[in-house]
């Protein structure tokens, strides 16, 4: 997960900082790794591949030396390398119009916010969790798009939703409800930007999936939006979603029967407000 995004000038030592987490990276962690890294951030631009990765404790620093500016984003420890060459890259090139002097200012500032929270959560992953039987495939499912990774594995498959939604590209992940992969969330979520936890209207299942994954994945995943599904709210014993909500003590709970689903924009109508309202949370000083 994306903590912080740096551009430093290192002739001036003048900072642009943006922070995407609800506790950003120790100011004594950025300032230990610039002095300690020095010559790690002589320029070459000759490189085939000029990005560098180093790991502080908990914290993995990728970043890449341009004109006398260093790029850098710190995230947690266990993302993915070769993502983040990738979104690197991809940030600094479409950066190149703006002036690191100008986004110190109010002149290009609040433009450039804009730009680089659209380039950093360019791709948004989206958990499905939740015990059997609640709807979680049926949601999967109705949601086109090629499914990219198989229950092969018997934990998890993936895909690409809302194809039309170009901006950003939203991947849904689908995990099986077994509380056997309980140990395992911390690293079954890397990379995860929306939980949606999925439950069935049920006060027994309601209360079990609190006790099973509320806990686990708050702490697993702490900044990521953490959203629910009441599905059957059809079944003359469901919940009202605003009930479990309470219950679930989580950000919004949306009411759903998938068995009377007849039109999938509502299902993704869905998913687009939720990628909306996590994004949001970056731009609401700009807006």
């Amino acid at each position: 997960m994306i903590r912080d995004f740096f551009i430093v000038n290192l002739q001036t030592k003048e900072r642009f900082h943006k922070s995407y987490s609800k506790e950003g990276t120790p100011e004594s962690i950025v300032k230990s790794f610039l002095l300690k890294y020095t010559k790690e951030f002589e320029s070459d631009e000759e490189r085939v591949n000029p990005i560098k990765i180093i790991a502080v404790k908990q914290h993995m620093f990728t970043f890449l030396v341009r004109s006398g500016l260093l790029y850098m984003i710190v995230t947690d420890i266990h993302d993915s390398k070769k993502d983040l060459e990738i979104l690197l890259l991809r940030v600094t090139q479409s950066l190149s119009e703006f002036s690191f002097e100008k986004i110190r200012t109010n002149s290009q500032h609040e433009e450039f916010e804009v730009k680089i929270t659209k380039d950093l959560f360019s791709q948004i992953k989206i958990a499905l969790i939740g015990k059997d039987n609640v709807g979680k495939s049926s949601i999967f499912n109705q949601l086109g798009g090629e499914i990219s990774y198989p229950h092969s594995t018997r934990v998890m498959r993936s895909k690409q939703i809302l194809p039309e939604t170009t901006d950003p590209t939203v991947y849904l992940l689908d995990y099986i409800g077994t509380e056997d992969f309980s140990p395992q969330w911390p690293n079954l979520l890397r990379g995860i930007h929306i939980i949606f936890i999925v439950v069935d209207s049920t006060v027994e299942n309601v209360l079990s999936t609190k006790r099973l994954f509320i806990n686990l994945v708050k702490k697993a995943k702490p900044d990521a939006l953490l959203v629910g599904i009441a599905n059957k709210q059809d079944q003359p014993n469901a919940l009202d979603a605003r009930l479990i909500e309470k219950m679930l003590d989580i950000d919004e709970v949306f009411p759903l029967s998938m068995h009377h689903l007849t039109d999938t924009k509502s299902l993704e109508s869905i998913f687009i407000h939720v990628v909306q309202k996590y994004l949001a949370q970056f731009l609401v000083k700009i807006a």
